[in-house]
């Protein structure tokens, strides 16, 4: 088959690894051209060694998690022209290359483990020191889908997650 697209010789498919950071690190790009993924884990993987990755737009976990700036240059929905020209312009311009490769490296930083963790432990610490002032708001409960609410309850919590958003 690789014979009659005429890519024999220019693309290799390797089958399965067990070594697959090994593997990623000796390409210049990841191609993923999926229309959906749960979790990319392959591209969080080429990220840690510095690959560009290459998608479309409209697989949402790649948009969400690997669009630029964040190491990956995502085309519109289905535009195998787009694809194409993304590639050449990644495999031809070294500086872009490059600002996808460090791009990647550095959203791969901010998703170790260490980070994560001082994350949750800041906002498990949030919530044990605004204790009280949550009990006392919330001593009037919010019952689902009832006419009546407590909306203090409501506007403290909406504050406190409008907070940690833009935080």
């Amino acid at each position: 088959r690789s014979k009659q697209l005429r890519i024999l010789g220019r693309v290799q498919f390797r089958g399965h690894t067990d070594c697959p950071i090994q593997e990623l690190s000796t390409s210049q790009i990841l191609l993923m051209p999926s229309k959906f993924e749960g979790w990319p884990l392959v591209a969080g993987e080429a990220q840690s060694v510095g690959l560009p990755i290459l998608g479309y737009r409209d697989c949402e976990a790649l948009a969400q998690c690997f669009d630029h700036p964040n190491g990956g240059h995502l085309v519109n929905e289905r535009s195998t022209d787009e694809m194409v020209q993304a590639m050449f312009e990644v495999a031809t311009q070294t500086a872009k290359w490059r600002e996808l490769s460090q791009n990647g490296l550095n959203s791969v930083k901010s998703r170790e483990p260490k980070l994560i963790a001082q994350q949750w432990i800041q906002l498990i610490k949030e919530a044990y020191d605004s204790k009280q002032e949550h009990q006392l708001l919330l001593e009037k409960p919010i019952k689902s889908g009832a006419s009546v609410q407590n909306p203090d309850a409501i506007d403290y919590l909406r504050h406190k997650i409008q907070q940690h958003v833009s935080s």
